[in-house]
């Protein structure tokens, strides 16, 4: 697990950078914030779940791994923000005035949650 928190805390300021590509990843509908958002590209090669290397697991495709703690010492889920945990020896800094890091900052809204998104619908079976 790379990080654990509120989801509202983790979409607008993810500590891992990881968590960070991944929310990179997610479209934007509308057209104006999309050609302003930047997408992280990750290089290297994902880690075999066969064979993981030693250290932290993401080590070979983070851009902030330094060569030497993240090849060798596994990093312990730790609070890095109030309520907020990550697995990472250098977590993302925290963002100033409610900037989202990378992207343009909008409002967190759950799937599937009707009291949140406003759509009511029934499923029949």
């Amino acid at each position: 697990m790379a990080e654990i928190g509120p989801a509202e805390a983790i979409f607008a300021a993810p500590a891992h950078p990881y968590t960070r590509a991944l929310l990179s990843a997610i479209p934007e509908p509308d057209p104006v914030i999309a050609r302003q958002a930047s997408r992280i590209r990750l290089g290297g090669e994902p880690p075999s779940p066969l064979d993981p290397p030693p250290g932290c697991l993401f080590h070979t495709r983070c851009p902030k791994s330094d060569g030497t703690t993240c090849h060798t010492v596994p990093p312990h889920l730790t609070e890095k923000r109030p309520h907020q945990r990550a697995a990472c020896h250098h977590p993302e800094p925290v963002p100033r005035n409610g900037e989202r890091p990378g992207r343009p900052p909008r409002r967190f809204r759950p799937a599937g949650n009707p009291a949140r998104t406003g759509s009511a619908r029934r499923c029949r079976s």
